[in-house]
């Protein structure tokens, strides 16, 4: 058994090979995007629906706060790009890049 079968349930594992799929058959795009776990937003119980993710980079590392969804910084803000979408194409986390 390889290590991403012990990690990956047979359903994450069939999702992951469908990806790599996509990819391979849109190589331009393998360098810009990448998949990303919900793990640590799952364990904090943050509720995506109320909540979105505001990420910076800092000191070498990138930090994310999260808040409300009706919040004005959201509305707020003008140069800002999706880090994170879900399935539905709705934005779990905006990057605002210093200007």
């Amino acid at each position: 058994m390889t290590t991403k079968q012990q990690i990956y349930t047979l359903e994450d594992t069939a999702f992951f090979e469908a990806v790599k799929a996509a990819f391979a058959q849109h190589p331009e795009a393998k360098g810009r995007y990448a998949l990303a776990s919900l793990a640590l937003e799952h364990s904090m119980d943050i509720d995506f629906a109320k909540k979105s993710g505001f990420s910076r980079a800092e000191d070498g590392r990138i930090i994310t706060e999260f808040v409300d969804r009706e919040a004005s910084a959201i509305e707020s803000t003008s140069h800002r790009t999706c880090r994170k979408w879900d399935a539905d194409g709705d934005c779990l986390d905006w990057w605002e890049p210093p200007i």
